[in-house]
């Protein structure tokens, strides 16, 4: 399985509002763009094991 890459715009003031630095804001919309189709059941809980990828 491949990786494919998206870029996301968003205001420089959103990790100010939400209290997070740019890593963890990075952290957070990867993470929310596996678990928001989870919870709608588009993805399976195995696909979205294999999906996770975290960066520090």
């Amino acid at each position: 399985m491949g990786t494919k890459y998206i870029q996301v715009p968003f205001l420089k003031e959103l990790g100010f509002v939400l209290k997070m630095q740019e890593p963890e804001l990075v952290n957070e919309m990867r993470r929310l763009a596996i678990v928001k189709p989870y919870e709608r059941g588009k993805l399976s809980s195995g696909k979205a094991a294999n999906c996770t990828v975290y960066r520090t």
